[in-house]
């Protein structure tokens, strides 16, 4: 996935969740970075209003289902109002520079040798002259 949120790698997000077999899926596991976890979930919850919308549509269930199916599309639409919401407000507040964002960055200690003493130090040093 791009770091950059533009319309192009939106796009390309979008198109990748449709393709899977499973989607949308409300309990998945996001690890998405940043801004990117609110474009996966308001995606989700665009989908799954979708997805109601047309069992509500049907005319071969009981009106109990209907009934049904109208309820889950009001707790979608609020669910993605309420994420809009939060979303706009984060954003007037960084504008008004009330809101910042912090880059963390990760560094990988593992393939240094000072700080991994299980694949660099005598162990495998060991294994290696074993193999020799």
């Amino acid at each position: 996935m791009s770091s950059t949120v533009n319309a192009v790698a939106v796009m390309g997000f979008h198109d990748g969740e449709l393709a899977q077999p499973d989607w949308p899926s409300l309990h998945r596991p996001a690890e998405l970075p940043g801004a990117w976890r609110a474009i996966d979930a308001t995606h989700r919850y665009n989908c799954l209003l979708w997805q109601e919308e047309d069992r509500a549509r049907r005319v071969d269930v009981a009106a109990a289902e209907i009934a049904t199916s109208k309820r889950l599309i009001d707790r979608y639409n609020q669910q993605r109002h309420d994420l809009a919401a939060c979303l706009d407000q984060l954003l007037r507040e960084a504008r008004a520079g009330q809101a910042y964002f912090k880059v963390y960055r990760q560094f990988k200690m593992y393939n240094d040798p000072a700080l991994n003493p299980y694949l660099y130090g005598p162990a495998a040093g060991g294994a290696a002259q074993a193999g020799s």
